[in-house]
């Protein structure tokens, strides 16, 4: 009986190793991947001179449909102008749509109980990697390209959703000290990228642009939000009061709340 508990024990410790993820189950590795970086959110081109630069004259053997791109551990559509006759010619290129990195990858850093302050801008790097590859496939990821000019056949919208941000990054806050004023090697409550300091009683205004608003009676009510964060830890609990107020109207906060030390209020 006390072997077959060992053997029952090793085997679910193996599957229980099998199922983790790793970030590189999109990589094949009987392919060979080109990377290149990008740091600005933009729709980019590589044409044939920048392929043959990198890849060299195995480029004349490639069937243009087989390429991939690869970007936050998957595959992106792209466009391939021409690729359709299976030859990437002079006049041939390849385009997509892509962004820099941000804190796509930093929950992972701090783990599920600290509050990620910065989603839109990493700790460590604004550039990120893209992939270029090949495989054997004519049906990889490509964009839906809509060339319908008849606009009668569209509906028409009254509204539609946009998004503003204010992205703050005045500093770079370390998080909760020691006694001696050193940091840990471990990601804190209250670490990140932040605006500047408010002080006890500071008041601080902000403008978020809300471009062309439609305001009749069929559009959804816009929301709110933000997230601000205590960097300071006196001896008194609580030692942080935050209020956020919406227009000219400062006698009812939208955010009325206190709370101790390094946190995070969203």
């Amino acid at each position: 009986m006390k072997r077959l508990l060992q053997i029952l024990f090793f085997l679910f410790l193996s599957n229980a190793t099998f199922a983790q993820i790793f970030g590189n189950e999109w990589i094949n590795y009987s392919q060979k991947y080109y990377t290149f970086k990008i740091y600005q959110e933009g729709v980019y081109r590589i044409d044939k001179n920048e392929l043959l630069q990198s890849i060299g004259n195995p480029l004349e053997t490639i069937d243009p449909r087989n390429f991939q791109i690869f970007a936050r551990e998957k595959q992106i559509p792209i466009i391939i102008q021409g690729e359709a006759d299976g030859v990437f010619d002079t006049e041939d290129f390849i385009e997509f749509y892509a962004t820099g990195n941000d804190g796509w990858l930093d929950q992972k850093l701090v783990g599920d109980s600290i509050q990620l302050l910065h989603p839109n801008y990493s700790f460590i790097n604004d550039t990120i990697n893209y992939f270029i590859t090949w495989n054997n496939s004519i049906s990889n990821l490509r964009m839906n390209i809509e060339s319908s000019l008849n606009y009668s056949d569209f509906d028409t919208l009254n509204w539609v959703w946009k998004k503003n941000t204010l992205s703050f990054r005045d500093g770079y806050y370390p998080g909760e000290l020691d006694g001696f004023g050193g940091s840990t090697s471990f990601f804190t409550q209250g670490e990140g990228w932040m605006g500047s300091r408010i002080g006890a009683g500071g008041v601080v205004d902000n403008n978020v642009p809300t471009p062309q608003p439609y305001q009749e009676f069929d559009a959804p009510n816009w929301s709110l939000k933000s997230v601000s964060a205590g960097v300071s830890n006196p001896n008194v609990s609580p030692n942080h009061g935050l209020q956020i107020f919406i227009g000219a109207d400062l006698l009812t906060p939208l955010v009325d709340t206190a709370f101790t030390g390094y946190a995070a209020t969203r």
